[in-house]
């Protein structure tokens, strides 16, 4: 799913290393700065490098230079009260990822219903280079790393 469609070729090609593009909501509009490198960070780091991206959207201070060359793209709709969405893949990337709002719903567990603190998950991605079967394992990946405790 880190990778980019080359259309001229017809074929995809994997990217070892992810910027993460994530979508920033500001009172003058959407801003979507990168975070590089995120598989060498620690969760702290990443905290703050969002932190930093996050502020940077609103002073609308965002260095041109982080809002190109994504390889994966986060879509969080759930902090406007959205549940599900169809984000948009924007090529070349192939695919993108939305969160929507965590909710504590009710959830049958061994013959009780209890509550569980659940979040959905909207993933699309380019049919042209990546198949259900990578989609879905991809997704099953996501939600078993978001169970893990911090």
């Amino acid at each position: 799913m880190n990778a980019w469609y080359d259309p001229v070729a017809q074929s995809r090609f994997l990217i070892a290393h992810v910027d993460l593009a994530i979508a920033i909501d500001t009172p003058g509009g959407l801003i979507v700065p990168v975070i590089r490198g995120i598989e060498k960070r620690s969760p702290d780091e990443l905290r703050a490098a969002i932190a930093l991206q996050k502020e940077a959207a609103h002073r609308r201070s965002t260095d041109p230079s982080d809002l190109r060359d994504f390889t994966l793209m986060l879509s969080n709709f759930g902090t406007l009260a959205g549940r599900y969405g169809i984000p948009l893949v924007v090529p070349p990337a192939v695919a993108i990822l939305g969160a929507g709002k965590v909710r504590e719903d009710a959830v049958v567990v061994a013959g009780t219903v209890q509550a569980h603190r659940r979040m959905p998950l909207s993933l699309s991605f380019d049919h042209r280079c990546i198949t259900g079967g990578e989609a879905c394992r991809f997704l099953a990946s996501v939600i078993s790393d978001l169970e893990k405790p911090d």
